[in-house]
């Protein structure tokens, strides 16, 4: 009976370190994403963005028909198409392969000329010139690690020039701090002062705040749009 108790002990060990095993290795879903349509996944939010966009954004982007702008997250495009026709220029990389594939496509196909589409890890990226906005779209919703989060503001407050903008979405936590795994998709959702606290204390004041989504969601969840500043 005691020989018995051991095999069933080990043999639920082996399928839990195997379990744990998978699961550590697996690849963020992110990175594989091929087809990605906001408007479609989040009407509300993106009725919302376009309004933040004309009245939080761009009423403070100064000089925007020579604006030069970064973005860090872009997915297919579908935020740079919104603005290119008002700015010189917008450099846009993302994670993923296929999204920069159909954003470089659609780019073509609509006649676009001032958007330049990469492909890059965020986390690793070495940005060598100063622009005059930076955008990240929810893009540390999929940041979950704290030092590549903190990083990566560094980074989007050293490429801004004096007085630069810098505009975010992510979806946040009124309450708490929580981190999730949906499907191998590994995402946070920071509490919301934190997360406004720590981009203030890289060297940026706040200037506008929008709620996106219609409603607050279960346990305080919302998405949320921010205008920042240099300073």
């Amino acid at each position: 009976m005691l020989n018995f108790f051991y095999r069933v002990k080990n043999h639920c060990f082996s399928k839990v370190e195997k379990m744990v095993s998978s699961l550590l290795k697996r690849k963020p879903s992110w990175k594989h994403i091929k087809q990605y349509n906001h408007a479609e996944a989040y009407p509300d939010r993106y009725r919302n963005i376009m309004i933040a966009l004309k009245k939080d954004f761009f009423p403070v982007l100064k000089n925007k028909e020579n604006a030069e702008v970064l973005d860090l997250g872009c997915a297919n495009g579908w935020f740079d198409f919104e603005i290119c026709p008002y700015v010189k220029k917008i450099d846009a990389y993302d994670l993923s392969p296929h999204l920069i594939k159909t954003a470089k496509r659609q780019s073509k196909e609509k006649g676009i000329q001032n958007i330049s589409f990469f492909t890059q890890d965020i986390a690793s990226i070495s940005i060598k010139k100063e622009y005059d906005a930076v955008l990240c779209m929810g893009l540390f919703t999929c940041i979950v690690d704290e030092v590549v989060f903190l990083s990566t503001l560094k980074k989007v407050h050293s490429c801004l020039r004096a007085g630069g903008i810098y505009f975010c979405k992510d979806s946040l936590n009124k309450n708490i701090t929580s981190k999730r795994d949906q499907g191998g998709y590994f995402h946070i959702y920071r509490k919301e002062s934190e997360y406004v606290k720590a981009i203030e204390m890289v060297g940026f004041e706040l200037l506008f705040m929008r709620q996106l989504s219609d409603t607050i969601f279960e346990q305080g969840m919302f998405s949320g749009s921010y205008v920042f500043r240099k300073i």
